[in-house]
């Protein structure tokens, strides 16, 4: 692996797609603590990330955001990826938008795992929350199937979706024509595994589509790096997957 951590010395990764924490079943190699997911990306060659806690996706995100929130508080190369779950249950506060608002840390990014958390992935269920995104121009991470991230864009045309661990296997003939109608979607390409897939998305659609994600633990870490760093692409193009791209979403947010 000294070879690829040499590599990345030409690109900088910001990882939009990792996690740590123990769940009920958990993968076979994953990091229990923040320590060693730091550990996992150096090891790699991967500067920054947005994290989730695992136990957010699989439990209760209330209470898993918060030891997040302290988990990665004053580490500046961790962004927290907060869970969140429809309003209309009252069963969890969403945390601020505004990075103001915020008592520690950096500004937090959102996402939601419809499947795992029972609920259907629209803006009826979603409520004012994707209203407040729109408004604050930031992106939401969806880990859900496209065809549902496709019906959601339709009711929320103004909203930049970042849709993770696509994959992986080729979903090529229902992806393209949901690019094509919703310019917002954004892939992460952790899952998207596939020979010749992101040179073929790149010249299409442009790599302003693509986000750099590992999926660590459920994916290998260095796979997706090495896809990248291999791909037959132009070092712009490389450079704005692999972090560049992440940045202007994050970065235009009010």
């Amino acid at each position: 692996m000294d070879g690829l951590v040499a590599a990345t010395e030409t690109l900088e990764f910001f990882d939009a797609y990792c996690s740590y924490g123990e769940t009920a079943s958990p993968p076979h190699r994953y990091a229990g603590n923040v320590r060693q997911l730091r550990n996992e990306l150096d090891y790699c060659g991967i500067r920054r990330a947005l994290v989730h806690h695992a136990g957010a996706r699989f439990g209760h995100p209330d209470d898993w955001n918060e030891v997040l929130r302290n988990d990665l508080w004053k580490l500046d190369t961790l962004i927290p990826v907060f869970a969140v779950l429809p309003r209309s249950t009252n069963e969890m506060a969403i945390p601020a938008l505004t990075s103001g608002a915020e008592e520690k840390g950096p500004r937090p990014a959102f996402m939601v795992f419809p499947k795992e958390h029972h609920f259907a992935l629209n803006r009826k269920t979603m409520g004012g929350f994707v209203e407040s995104l729109e408004a604050a121009r930031m992106p939401l991470f969806v880990k859900d199937d496209i065809l549902s991230i496709d019906r959601f864009l339709d009711e929320c045309p103004e909203l930049t979706v970042i849709a993770v661990g696509q994959g992986p296997h080729s979903i090529e003939r229902y992806l393209r024509p949901i690019m094509e109608s919703h310019a917002n979607l954004v892939i992460e390409t952790s899952s998207y595994i596939i020979d010749n897939c992101l040179e073929e998305i790149c010249g299409v659609f442009g790599a302003g589509r693509l986000v750099f994600g590992s999926g660590y633990p459920n994916n290998c870490s260095g796979g997706a790096v090495w896809q990248l760093l291999n791909a037959n692409l132009p070092t712009a193009s490389k450079a704005a997957i692999a972090s560049g791209n992440l940045e202007r979403l994050l970065g235009a947010a009010k």
